[in-house]
């Protein structure tokens, strides 16, 4: 399991197990080296990170918690190996207080750090439904906090050329229609258009030209004539008599509202009204 010269790691729960120590002495030679600890002070044994090439811990799942996993995966070189020897129940039936399933010891190992997880049963059962397992597992070779550059795009020197898409000699191009590009021309006017003249377009009404003032004034009689109102909407205080009678609206329009007024109309800021009808206010 080990090689020659490396170190390797020994964990029980109580005292040295002699034959398992002597096993490892002969796989590591006389160069390498065993060194034992108990479970219960692997948390203070001082030893640094990385400082074995492998590991060996024999006991059962009230020693082997996810946190001992932790520490020996802390203790182990990248690469490093871990046997594990721990009494398993066969199946979830049989499942007893200080007994767990196997994949339940993988999975706590998996999340723990370790990969490349195996395990099988040795020797004979212990119980009905109780079998010893050693469970076999590998420290990734990678070190925490190491990092790796990523490939980057190559960069094109000037000689370089880029790859184009192009058509060989004996590619077949009788199924690849022929698009003609169409010629888009711009709208003109020729000589034998017929052209219709716009005030052709008018009618008679909207030739007629409608009087500023409605037909039903009623204003005051003053000095024999009509004059303002003392509160004229209709624009009569700001006309005098000859542009009274001669005014007449240039578009027609004034009835319709302010939207539709000329910028002189003095109906404006009054509302729509009927044509002939007069604007009347409530104050």
């Amino acid at each position: 399991a080990f090689n020659t010269g490396e170190s390797v790691l020994l964990v029980s729960p109580v005292s040295v197990p002699e034959a398992e120590q002597k096993r490892i002495q002969q796989c590591v030679g006389e160069t390498g080296s065993v060194f034992y600890i108990r479970h219960c002070d692997l948390g203070t044994c001082g030893y640094p990170s990385s400082s074995f090439d492998g590991c060996v811990a024999i006991g059962g799942s009230v020693d082997h918690t996810k946190t001992f996993f932790q520490s020996i995966s802390s203790l182990l070189k990248p690469g490093g190996k871990f046997y594990l020897t721990e009494p398993i129940a066969e199946s979830e039936n049989d499942i007893k207080p200080g007994l767990r399933i196997a994949q339940t010891v993988k999975t706590e190992l998996l999340l723990s750090g370790f990969e490349t997880i195996t395990y099988k049963s040795v020797g004979e059962s212990i119980a009905e439904g109780i079998s010893t397992f050693q469970f076999e597992a590998i420290k990734p070779n990678y070190v925490t906090g190491a990092s790796q550059s990523l490939k980057t795009r190559k960069v094109q020197t000037k000689n370089s050329k880029p790859a184009v898409w192009s058509i060989d000699d004996d590619d077949a191009l009788e199924d690849i229609p022929i698009i003609e590009k169409e010629q888009t021309t711009a709208w003109s006017l020729d000589a034998d258009d017929d052209l219709v003249d716009e005030n052709q377009l008018l009618e008679d009404v909207d030739k007629e030209v409608v009087s500023v003032l409605p037909d039903n004034d009623d204003c005051e009689n003053v000095a024999g004539r009509k004059g303002a109102c003392k509160n004229c909407t209709c624009g009569r205080a700001e006309m005098d008599e000859k542009e009274l009678t001669e005014t007449k609206s240039s578009c027609g329009n004034c009835y319709l509202g302010d939207a539709f007024r000329c910028s002189s109309c003095p109906y404006l800021g009054q509302p729509a009204f009927k044509p002939g009808e007069r604007v009347k206010l409530d104050l």
